[in-house]
């Protein structure tokens, strides 16, 4: 899981192989140690100078072997590549080198640790025993390691993450409001102090890693998640494909969830690898809704590095939904889609066009004297869910907030800060809309029980939207209240609500937001079920801590294939 896509990205594995190329020649150097004196011998079988340095070299003429003990290093000046041990014999009749004692391989920074080690020069393969290494804060170790120039297999073995902070998170929703997940009152997953294993465990007979250029693919195998002493789940085949930087995740899950636009839905899904190293994930729906209706319908989800599109239909609902983003460059600047769906825009939160289509800036501007701006800037074309208008539409939006708290007490018992907000928004039927608005922000955090973010606001406004999903609708008075409260170690609940304390809006709404969420589970595992109260749409996931050093994953046998 994450993990695997970051021991994937050091099994790209030249690590002993890439540098030790048969193709080229060898030749043998002893160097100066301090035990014994300068000795040298030179071995054309190849042309790479092999340099090695030992306290001891012997050579050993019927048998054709150099054997170097004591502190022995061979050194590949051309590939930048070490190997170390307590003893190296290199047989020149078989092309092979042989480790022994405290082996150490090292290429690219990347070091190998083992008991024992074989390297077949001709074959361009290596056999380590007991292999351990550290890559990108993957701690990999196993009984036995074969690599080859693009693969490697690994026997009975185990995955840890060494980072505490890293955390996975699935879902099985297909739109999730990103607020919901995303709540800065929420309590990170963690291991308390003690907790020598995690409370939950997961085993894989079989994992497979193929990585391409832009993408990795894993497939894992009977794979089992025990949860403390109960098996809870045996997955015959499970499936995640990522982009090389993990910022996107594919996986096997069951689509489930509720929204407005198509109803109640559940059904298996299946992921396909595509060219252009994408994804393509399919599910065919099962539709319901409380007036006992059924239907059908599909859900598709194609990925790849820059894109992410989203389409579902339902003959409950009866309404095409459609939703995606293409980056254009960099991490902050893309283009946002959509049809019959929620779309985020900015301070406002999630809005619902019928159509949309924009290009959207989001960058930190500047951070000086304790603030930091935010902009965010979009220009594109919508039509109105409820009528047939369409138009272009051109805004701008600032948040300046405090990077510390103006003030606090005892840590984060209580924290102050600004905030301030402003908008500026161009149509293409020649109106005009501004807004700022001004207020505190409080969080506290009590005993680590009781989370409480609240932002109140005070706004003027100018003009209006020709869009109705656009119209300002949180009022010239309104707070923002996130909060979360653990009830029990493995019992939390969470809500997240805007309200609009004047009534002012044009829909006369007092909550303009309301979301509300449980997490059940341990300090490690969290399952999550949710529901957006405002859009009728629902949640389902589940949050796993991965790091911590204690975390992995056990493996019968791991195969990664380089098809770079």
């Amino acid at each position: 899981m994450h993990n695997l896509k970051l021991l994937s990205c050091f099994i790209i594995l030249g690590v002993i192989i890439s540098a030790l190329n048969p193709t080229y020649a060898i030749g043998l150097r002893v160097g100066k140690s301090k035990k014994s004196k300068t000795n040298q011998a030179v071995v054309q079988t190849n042309p790479v100078m092999l340099d090695m340095k030992s306290d001891k070299l012997e050579y050993f003429q019927d048998e054709n072997l150099f054997v170097a003990s004591g502190n022995a290093r061979i050194y590949l000046k051309d590939k930048d590549a070490s190997l170390e041990a307590g003893k190296i014999t290199y047989d020149q009749e078989k092309n092979l080198l042989v480790a022994e004692d405290k082996v150490r391989i090292i290429k690219n920074g990347n070091v190998i640790h083992g008991n024992f080690a074989k390297i077949d020069l001709t074959k361009e393969s290596a056999l380590i025993d007991h292999p351990n290494t550290v890559i990108l804060q993957v701690k990999i170790s196993a009984e036995k390691a074969d690599i080859y120039p693009k693969s490697l297999t690994l026997s009975n073995g185990k995955l840890l993450v060494n980072n505490k902070d890293l955390k996975l998170t699935l879902t099985s929703n297909i739109y999730v409001p990103e607020k919901l997940t995303n709540l800065g009152t929420e309590k990170a997953l963690e291991v308390s102090e003690g907790q020598e294993v995690p409370s939950y465990k997961i085993s894989a007979k079989e994992v497979n890693i193929t990585c391409y250029a832009n993408k990795n693919e894993i497939s894992l195998k009977r794979t089992k998640f025990k949860f403390g002493k109960f098996n809870i789940a045996t997955v015959p085949s499970l499936k995640l494909s990522t982009d090389r930087e993990f910022k996107r995740v594919e996986t096997m899950l069951p689509v489930v969830g509720r929204t407005k636009e198509l109803g109640g839905y559940v059904g298996p899904s299946y992921v396909f690898s595509i060219p252009f190293d994408s994804t393509l994930k399919v599910a065919p729906l099962f539709g319901f809704a409380g007036n006992e209706a059924v239907g059908f319908g599909g859900y598709a989800r194609f990925m790849n590095s820059t894109n992410q599109t989203e389409v579902a239909y339902t003959t409950v609902g009866d309404k095409v939904v459609v939703e995606g983003e293409q980056d254009l460059w960099g991490k902050n600047t893309k283009i946002l889609y959509g049809a019959n769906s929620y779309i985020d825009n900015g301070f406002f939160g999630q809005k619902k066009p019928k159509y949309i289509a924009e290009v959207v800036d989001d960058r930190l501007l500047s951070a000086a004297l304790n603030f930091n701006l935010f902009l965010r800037s979009s220009a594109g074309y919508a039509q109105d869910f409820s009528r047939d208008f369409g138009t272009g539409r051109f805004q701008m939006q600032s948040t300046l907030i405090n990077d510390k708290p103006i003030f606090r007490i005892k840590d984060d018992l209580l924290e102050f800060r600004l905030v301030t907000q402003g908008q500026i928004a161009a149509y293409g039927n020649g109106d005009t809309f501004g807004l700022v608005r001004v207020g505190p922000n409080f969080r506290t955090n009590l005993a680590d029980k009781f989370r409480l973010s609240t932002t109140y606001f005070q706004a003027a406004t100018y003009g209006d939207s020709p869009f109705v999903f656009d119209r300002y609708n949180q009022g010239k008075s309104s707070v923002i209240i996130r909060e979360e409260v653990d009830l029990s170690k493995s019992f939390s609940l969470g809500h997240l609500a805007h309200f609009n304390i004047t009534e002012d809006n044009w829909e006369r709404r007092f909550a303009t937001e309301n979301q509300v969420y449980v997490k059940v589970g341990s300090e490690d595992f969290k399952f999550k079920l949710g529901y957006d109260i405002v859009r009728r749409r629902s949640l389902f996931g589940f949050d796993m801590l991965m790091g911590s050093g204690r975390t992995g994953v056990e493996f019968d046998k791991l195969n990664v294939v380089d098809k770079k």
